[in-house]
């Protein structure tokens, strides 16, 4: 067969891949939360501790503001988040501590919005040496997509909130775009990553000082993209931060009482859901107990060499469920030991 022909039939197998993209029929691999059901549709994954725990990721996502903070949350929870391992046999979903890649990937993916995406990434080929040589995939910007068709299997959340979530993710980077909104930074200044300069309006960066207990300064660099620009303004952040604190206590102090009420309604609703998904995930380590007892018991007695590993996996089981029942009694008993809001009190 000449290489013509071979060509031809690549690019009538491309042609015929990308009018079934087009379509919403071509299967691939899906993220964790969904399926390929028997008549080729994609549907939510009826596994509740997986679709819960997507549906947690993203609430506390609207709550934070940050993919940053809703990874440390994670991790100062414990909680465990579903990743697809693929492998010779197929794709199975596991679960893992948070990684922070892990939540970024799951906030930014567009499936979750309801919307069927195909072609999001490119790659490029250059010849080296006489041969093709494909370059590492990119992403490409949305209006650049193969196929985007919205609406078109149940999402976990809506395509206005994608958008929004993205354009989010996308200011709170602070190397990038700094004309936009930050989201705010560790240290001791009040306002890092919200304060503008007032001549180029661009963000006011924080510096602290070498010594311990120094001043820090807010500072505009101005357009440090041209050498020699030079910087444009800074102030003393003390008296800034002081400034902005009296009256932020001004505004908040007519409205303290709801404050607190609502924020122990908070609290507890966190803990709810906390609590919540350390129950599916012992409910699931049950299961996993009982199933290695039963084939623990299934086993030959006089197979030593097996029965001794299969006793092992059924008591890291056991353990397993009893670290996550200590873990929600321990939760239960912070949230009781939580003061109560006196509603009625004047």
């Amino acid at each position: 067969m000449s290489e013509y022909e071979l060509s031809l039939l690549r690019e009538r197998g491309i042609a015929a891949r990308d009018a079934k993209a087009a379509r919403g029929e071509l299967r691939f691999s899906l993220p964790p939360g969904y399926c390929w059901n028997e008549l080729g549709k994609i549907e939510l994954d009826p596994d509740e501790r997986v679709t819960e725990t997507i549906h947690l990721v993203f609430r506390r996502f609207r709550e934070l503001g940050s993919a940053r903070q809703v990874f440390l949350w994670a991790k100062l929870e414990k909680l465990q988040l579903p990743v697809l391992r693929q492998s010779a046999v197929g794709n199975r979903i596991a679960w893992q501590s948070p990684a922070y890649h892990n939540v970024i990937k799951l906030l930014q993916h567009p499936v979750y919005a309801g919307a069927y995406v195909f072609g999001r990434k490119s790659s490029e080929t250059h010849v080296v040496d006489g041969r093709a040589r494909k370059g590492s995939a990119r992403s490409k910007p949305m209006q650049s997509w193969n196929v985007l068709l919205k609406d078109h299997h149940p999402g976990y959340i809506t395509w206005n909130e994608f958008e929004e979530n993205q354009r989010m993710i996308a200011e709170n980077a602070h190397m990038q775009k700094r004309m936009s909104r930050k989201s705010a930074r560790g240290g001791r200044a009040l306002l890092g990553g919200l304060v503008r300069c007032g001549r180029c309006g661009r963000m006011m960066r924080v510096f602290y000082g070498m010594r311990s207990g120094q001043a820090h300064r807010y500072q505009c660099r101005g357009d440090d993209s041209h050498v020699g620009a030079g910087l444009c303004i800074g102030i003393g952040g003390v008296r800034v931060d002081k400034a902005i604190a009296t009256q932020l206590l001004e505004v908040v102090s007519t409205y303290a009482v709801d404050a607190a009420i609502r924020a122990s309604e908070t609290r507890s609703h966190k803990d709810d859901e906390v609590r919540k998904a350390l129950a599916r995930e012992a409910e699931e380590a049950r299961y996993e107990a009982s199933l290695a007892e039963r084939r623990y018991e299934a086993v030959d007695p006089g197979k030593r060499l097996v029965a001794r590993e299969l006793e092992a996996r059924w008591n890291a089981a056991l353990e397993r469920v009893a670290e996550l029942q200590i873990r929600i009694e321990s939760l239960d008993t912070k949230v009781l030991a939580n003061p109560e809001v006196d509603r009625g009190g004047d």
